[in-house]
């Protein structure tokens, strides 16, 4: 069960080598030896449930952004469980030397 999960945990959060800001990027690779990873944990905590077209110049329409689901088995939300697995995996990263970053850390 232990592989399964840590093997989940690294499929659930997006990693990327870009960054979020390329000049904080540039500045901190300049000051640091250490590969930085970011981690975007994905799913919002709330929903926008503004419409919008669901591509340019189409009559149908869908909700700007969703919040997610549940998980059926813990009752939590898609962006509470990311955001953990994500935060797992940080950590993980970081004690093999990595610098981490997020893009949302709550």
């Amino acid at each position: 069960m232990g592989k399964i999960i840590r093997l989940l945990f690294s499929c659930i959060a997006l990693i990327s080598v870009f960054s979020i800001a390329p000049v904080t990027a540039k500045t901190a690779i300049k000051k640091s030896s250490k590969k930085i990873i970011v981690i975007d944990p994905g799913h919002q905590q709330y929903a926008n449930i503004d419409v919008e077209p669901i591509g340019p110049g189409a009559l149908k329409t869908k909700y700007k952004v969703t919040d997610g689901t549940y998980s059926p088995y813990t009752n939590k939300k898609e962006s509470i469980l990311t955001l953990k697995a994500s935060k797992m995996l940080g950590n993980t990263l970081k004690k093999l030397g990595f610098k981490v970053i997020y893009t949302r850390t709550k």
